[in-house]
């Protein structure tokens, strides 16, 4: 067990390694700018929980066994964090409040759960899951959001939902079964979704103006559905193989 609190100050760093049964981490850096707090379990019944106020913080977590609770908060402008699991049943939470942020969650194995909440303006995400059943759930909020994600395996989740203007998603999905669903309200939106494999599901909800959704997936017994309301919405689908179901509604 191990806790760190660093408050009122600025380039501080929190360095905690923890390996072994039954371990827990907190950090909490608070009111001040330029700190690094670095986090890394590896061992059974981790836990461990960043929270940093201020700007331009930056977190690092790694955790590499079982039963992990991961909990990252920052609150403030230009901060980074980077969350890097290994493992089965993973749980990684990333909170961000403020402007320009950034999230980066990397989830290796079977059941991991990975949730990313941004609300400000310029905030960008990237969702990285290796393995199978992994869920991850992207919210942002604000203007110019980014969300970049890649999974490979078989029957993983991605729900991802942005609100304001010109934000943007990118993606790719592969192996068997995935689903990726995706609603953007707002101005400006930009949704590609690729899936390689057999059996994915992608669902696209648009509102607003000039939007664009673009769905490719290669195999057979892919769904696509995408839904665009508003003036200048533009749709492509290409399915390639059998048994495929695409479904474009525009008003």
């Amino acid at each position: 067990e191990a806790s760190v609190i660093q408050s009122l100050s600025s380039n501080d760093r929190a360095m905690v390694d923890q390996r072994g049964n039954g371990n827990a981490a907190e950090v909490v850096q608070n009111y001040s700018a330029r700190s690094v707090a670095e986090v890394e379990q590896v061992g059974n019944l981790n836990e461990a929980s960043v929270s940093q106020t201020g700007t331009n913080h930056e977190a690092y977590t790694y955790s590499g066994g079982d039963n992990d609770n991961l909990n990252v908060d920052q609150r403030g402008s230009y901060q980074n964090a980077f969350v890097y699991q290994q493992g089965n049943e993973n749980g990684a939470d990333v909170t961000q409040r403020g402007n320009g942020n950034t999230a980066n969650t990397n989830q290796n194995g079977f059941g991991n759960v990975a949730a990313i909440d941004q609300d400000g303006r310029h905030q960008v995400a990237t969702v990285g899951q290796h393995g199978n059943y992994n869920d991850a759930t992207v919210d942002q909020q604000g203007n110019n959001n980014e969300l970049t994600f890649t999974q490979s395996g078989i029957l993983n989740t991605l729900s991802a939902v942005q609100e304001g203007e010109g934000n943007r998603i990118t993606g790719s999905s592969s192996i068997a079964g995935n689903d990726v669903d995706i609603v953007q309200d707002g101005d400006f939106n930009l949704a590609d979704v690729n899936q390689n494999g057999a059996n994915h599901e992608a669902t696209l909800s648009q509102s607003g103006e000039n939007h664009l959704a673009t769905v490719t997936q290669n195999g057979a017994g892919h769904e696509a559905l995408v839904v665009q309301s508003g003036m200048g919405n533009n749709a492509l689908i290409s399915q390639a193989g059998m048994n495929n179901m695409a479904v474009v509604t525009q008003h």
